[in-house]
């Protein structure tokens, strides 16, 4: 089975977005995550460190970053990709934004 993606609301509250338990495959099978839309909230952070944090043999996560709503420009995207490569399991894992 194939899971070609997963979509997460943007009307969930803060801290209530959980994946509980964590499906075996994040862990044992997960290679690959693209985000897109992405706006640096506190909230899309805590859920890409949980997919870091729970994708033992990750290679690669882009992070599309939308115009409208990621603030910061080069810098904050800079601070973002720092704090999440602190996060992840994988030390292969690869961080790109775009």
């Amino acid at each position: 089975m194939t899971v070609q993606g997963i979509f997460l609301s943007p009307f969930c509250e803060e801290g209530e977005w959980k994946l509980d338990p964590v499906a075996p495959c994040f862990s044992t099978h997960l290679k690959s995550i693209t985000i897109r839309e992405f706006g640096g909230t506190k909230g899309e952070l805590h859920v890409v460190t949980f997919l870091l944090e729970s994708a033992l043999i990750l290679e690669r996560l882009v992070i599309s970053c939308s115009l409208d709503k990621f603030s910061g420009g080069v810098g904050r995207q800079k601070e973002v990709h720092d704090q999440l490569m602190l996060s992840r399991r994988s030390r292969t894992c690869a961080i790109e934004f775009s």
